[in-house]
């Protein structure tokens, strides 16, 4: 947000000094002073917007909401050294008022400096070795036993690449210790190892956990290192191979795998079950609410178990495996997906505990994974009339009630009726006199701050801009017939929703910055839940709202509002005691997480504006 301060030097001479107040924390700006006239156009001035050190911005990545009546255009160009420069250019200057404040609404978003580089995973292993991975990368391309991955990260941070766990079954060991090598820069890279062995000091088991840690500086390498894998297994001499059972009681699980990696859009998983052949088992799968999860259709009603027996072992393996793909479908809310293997044999909980299953999870016959299927969820912010109406109409009453717009979206169908053109922005409305922006859908535990600048709202005409509401008072929605004075900027905290209940609009003490109740209670937030409107019949007081519910963790919302277009001066008042047609709020930033279900926050409009006769 940029603000421009005049201040009268002499006569019909101002100064005008241009000041940069941005939300975003990766920008740096500088101080611009520009000399104007009373009744001429004051010369263009251009203002430097430079990234801080691991950002960069481009001339795509800049605009402008809703400009002062003061400023006629601003344009953005490239500048040296990664920067951008906004020109502004003026109306006339007609104004004789010794002090104007006048925002410039700039939306810029910022892009963090990364190092990228391609990386080739091979692994070669033989017939009897386990390996079981976790890779927190994206995947590239896959052909065979290699598979490309995406590396990035920003310029001297370090990331997990990757862990691989390499084990035997029963009555094998490690003839060849698994091993690896990497080409390219070996010294970036940080491999922990953990070995475990056998009664015998045979080694059964061991663990490659890998970081690399990215130069300081930004390369994007053409280069394509490349990490291998080996190992191989050998049979006890003195083992006796496993044969098909007789009976139930006589089989074995070794092992049991229920791959990973569903989101809200569901997918395919693959149930892999091995163990000593002829082994009896079942399977079943059951959603959070109980229902069992239908094998053949995907649909998470009207199922039954799958049952089975673990097949004749494959040649020079000592055990069989059981495979069975399934389809999961799509959820609408989050859901657990909980499957179960319930076997009369018996569970090497050992083996198990080795490949992928919780200790704490497994009893006796019972082996159980429970992976939980999140959906995109999404945050709205409701702007709502919350306070009293006094239509006596008074000079220290508080008459009327609050007319709340958006910005139509881009390709949103509306109607004409609910359509208000300001400035060439359509803006819609509703009948309660309220609206809101919804914040989503984003991904259980992203950043909800990353997210806004990664979407930011798209109006009408396809121009990007930031999460807005125009706002104006009184009866006639397309002319105010009411003026707009801003008490005070709105509040945010975690506990602390009060609603302003006053009926005259002086309200406790005399104070007009609304900072307390009529009870004399300090009111710490103006964001809360069931609040009321003023629009309408309902009378509700409104409720602290719980920002932690269903995993959300919202920290900080900042929202910021400017006047448009000054009527008036009200004396004995706010700071300025300026009365404004219109009001423009603007979602600043917002601090948190997403959670795991929809979440709705409201503002309550009364509690930090005031509507006013004039």
């Amino acid at each position: 947000m940029i603000i421009l301060t005049f201040q009268l030097i002499k006569h019909n001479m101002a100064k005008i000094i241009l000041k940069t107040n941005l939300a975003n924390n990766n920008l740096i700006t500088s101080n611009v002073t520009v000399d104007a006239v009373q009744g001429k156009t004051p010369s263009d001035a251009e203002v430097t917007i430079r990234p801080v050190q691991g950002y960069t911005i481009d001339t795509s990545q800049v605009s402008h909401g809703l400009l002062p009546s003061l400023v006629k255009n601003i344009s953005f160009s490239a500048s040296t050294g990664g920067a951008i420069k906004a020109k502004v250019s003026f109306n006339v200057l007609n104004s004789a008022v010794p002090l104007i404040g006048v925002n410039l609404p700039l939306s810029i978003k910022t892009t963090k400096q990364t190092n990228s580089f391609k990386l080739t995973e091979k692994t070669s292993i033989s017939s009897n070795v386990f390996v079981d991975q976790t890779i927190s990368l994206q995947k590239d391309s896959a052909l065979n036993n290699e598979n490309v991955y995406i590396v990035e990260g920003e310029p001297g941070s370090t990331i997990n690449i990757m862990t691989k766990t390499f084990t035997v079954p029963d009555g094998y060991y490690f003839f060849k210790p698994p091993s690896y090598n990497i080409s390219g820069d070996r010294s970036r890279y940080k491999v922990l190892i953990n070995e475990t062995t056998n009664a015998k000091k045979q080694l059964v088991s061991k663990t490659f956990n890998i970081s690399y840690t990215f130069a300081s500086s930004v390369i994007n390498s053409a280069l394509q290192p490349v990490i291998s894998f080996s190992a191989t297994s050998k049979k006890e001499p003195e083992l006796i191979k496993d044969k098909p059972v007789k009976t139930r009681k006589d089989g074995k699980i070794y092992s049991i795998n229920v791959s990973k990696g569903l989101s809200k859009t569901g997918g395919v998983k693959r149930i892999s079950i091995k163990g000593v052949p002829g082994t009896y088992f079942k399977v079943l799968a059951q959603h959070s609410d109980g229902d069992l999860y239908d094998f053949k259709t995907g649909s998470a009603t009207g199922g039954n178990f799958i049952e089975g027996i673990i097949p004749r072992a494959r040649k020079g393996m000592p055990f069989g495996e059981y495979t069975k793909a399934i389809k999961v479908g799509s959820v609408s809310a989050s859901d657990n997906f909980n499957v179960k293997l319930s076997t009369e044999a018996e569970i090497d909980h050992k083996k198990l505990a080795e490949y992928l299953v919780d200790k704490t999870k497994q009893r006796e016959g019972i082996f159980e994974s429970n992976e939980g299927i999140e959906k995109n969820c999404s945050l709205t912010i409701t702007l709502k009339n919350g306070g009293p109406v006094d239509t006596s109409e008074t000079p220290d009453g508080h008459p009327g009630v609050f007319n709340v717009f958006r910005p139509v979206k881009f390709r949103e169908d509306t109607g004409s009726s609910s359509i208000y053109s300001y400035q060439g922005i359509n803006f819609t409305y509703n009948s309660t006199r309220d609206a809101s922006h919804v914040i989503g859908d984003g991904l259980y535990k992203d950043s909800i701050f990353d997210y806004m600048e990664d979407n930011p709202f798209k109006m009408q005409s396809g121009k990007n801009s930031a999460y807005i509401f125009l706002i104006s008072a009184g009866s006639d929605l397309d002319n105010p017939d009411k003026g707009i004075q801003i008490n005070r900027a709105p509040k945010f905290a975690k506990e602390g929703y009060k609603r302003w209940d006053f009926t005259t609009y002086a309200g406790f003490g005399g104070a007009y910055d609304k900072k307390q109740n009529v009870a004399g209670e300090t009111i710490l937030s103006d964001f809360g839940t069931s609040i009321r409107h003023t629009g309408t019949s309902d009378t509700s007081d409104g409720t602290d709202i719980d920002y932690d519910t269903n995993d959300w963790n919202i920290k900080d919302i900042q929202i910021s509002v400017r006047g448009l277009e000054f009527i008036n001066t009200k004396e004995n008042t706010t700071t300025d005691g300026a009365i404004y047609k219109y009001v423009l709020l603007t979602i600043e930033n917002i601090e948190g997480k997403f959670g795991k279900d929809d979440l709705t926050i409201e503002l309550n409009l009364k509690n930090f504006l005031s509507t006013i006769t004039y």
